[in-house]
């Protein structure tokens, strides 16, 4: 675990979402409650930091478990944290669920500031299995282009949903109704869909949905699609739409990542968020290591938008975009069927792509590319290294 040490104060992350708080320029990391020093946090874990590397475990922002949610759903923590700045105040909004089932809810905390203090505003939506499709879990809010707040959500069961929320109380519209469907797997592979997560890019005019596939083992991989309309269609980049096909689940939706050994070895990545900085994106999720259940990490990489406007992301950190042309190009392909790379292969058919200098885990800088193939998969690339003789 010695490559992983300059990830260890993220050691425990999961179902990670970043903010960046301007007036004292810091950025601040809530995950799901996991083992900190020994014991399981209860009320949504926040860290900050400068650089993005070195995180200060600050405690949880909630206490406890609030007893609303207890009494619901008998929790034994608290689950994916979304946080945003909604007319000045900062809305967190959290889940809690008994795993296994939709028995779940979401709730409201509010603050003026990420260190808090946090107060619970209570219930905002929740599910059971008596008289709900969808799981009340995951959630994530945004604006449309034209001001409108909506709320995202869902896990398994019926798939991911959206709805409209009330921007001036941070709650639902309607908390009777589950919302519009946006994306669905079928029930050969358990419905395994999660962790939504939509982003507006204006300059592309486009809404970009993030989903997780699969279970927390090699085969845990991120998806994207994107639509003009923020209810969708969403479609991929072979245009197939977000409602998995049961003679073939896995085919729908980008994979832009998934497990892979290059410089270290990742694995289980994903339920990931945006952090938007406005001149640049970063893709942030959770990894665990070596093929190992335990410990995760937060995982991050900077976006790199392709001139068609699907994104892609980076092998390492970016030093500068450039251009560059190689002679032969090794790396790894994301494909759709695949559950891990560990052995590095030849791209060919590229279809489009973008060139950076790259620095890697180890401090090794290489030539880049990160980029997309005829077959509609993403791929990294690097320059090959001559053999020693």
């Amino acid at each position: 675990m010695e490559a992983f040490y300059k990830y260890k104060s993220t050691k425990g992350v999961h179902d990670p979402t970043l903010i960046y708080h301007e007036p004292n320029e810091t950025y601040y990391l809530f995950s799901t409650d996991t083992i900190y020093e020994g014991e399981m946090t209860q009320g949504i874990p926040i860290r900050k930091s400068k650089d993005l590397v070195n995180w200060d475990y600050l405690g949880t922002a909630l206490k406890e478990i609030p007893k609303w949610v207890y009494k619901y759903t008998h929790p034994g923590n608290l689950w994916a944290p979304e946080v945003v700045l909604i007319e000045g105040v900062y809305n967190m909004y959290y889940s809690a669920s008994k795993f296994g089932t939709n028995e779940s809810c979401i709730g409201l905390a509010q603050a003026s500031h990420p260190e808090g203090p946090w107060v619970d505003k209570g219930y905002v939506f929740s599910s059971h299995p008596k008289k709900s499709e969808s799981n009340a879990i995951d959630a994530n809010v945004l604006k449309d282009r034209n001001g409108k707040q909506w709320f995202v959500y869902g896990s398994f069961f019926s798939g991911i949903y959206i709805k409209e929320i009330d921007e001036k109380t941070g709650k639902l519209v309607d908390p009777k109704i589950e919302g519009h469907c946006i994306a669905r797997r079928t029930l050969n592979v358990e419905g395994a869909i999660e962790g939504p997560f939509i982003y507006y890019h204006k300059d592309f005019d486009m809404y970009y949905l993030f989903t997780s596939y699969d279970f927390l083992g090699a085969s845990y991989n991120i998806r994207v699609a994107r639509a003009k309309d923020i209810q969708g269609p969403y479609t991929d980049m072979n245009g197939l739409k977000m409602f998995g096909q049961s003679e073939n689940p896995h085919i729908n939706g980008t994979k832009i990542l998934g497990s892979y050994q290059y410089d270290l070895h990742w694995t289980s990545i994903g339920h990931n968020s945006i952090l938007d900085l406005k001149d640049k994106q970063y893709l942030v999720a959770h990894s665990r290591v070596n093929n190992l259940p335990y410990p995760h990490y937060l995982y991050i990489k900077e976006i790199i938008w392709l001139d068609s406007g699907w994104p892609t992301v980076a092998l390492g950190k970016v030093i500068r975009y450039v251009d560059y042309e190689f002679n032969e190009i090794e790396g790894i392909v994301f494909d759709n069927l695949s559950t891990e790379t560990r052995t590095p292969q030849l791209i060919e058919g590229i279809r489009e792509s973008k060139t950076y200098e790259c620095e890697l885990e180890k401090g090794e800088v290489c030539m880049c590319i990160s980029g997309v193939d005829k077959w509609g998969r993403v791929f990294w690339g690097y320059e090959r290294r001559k053999q020693e003789t």
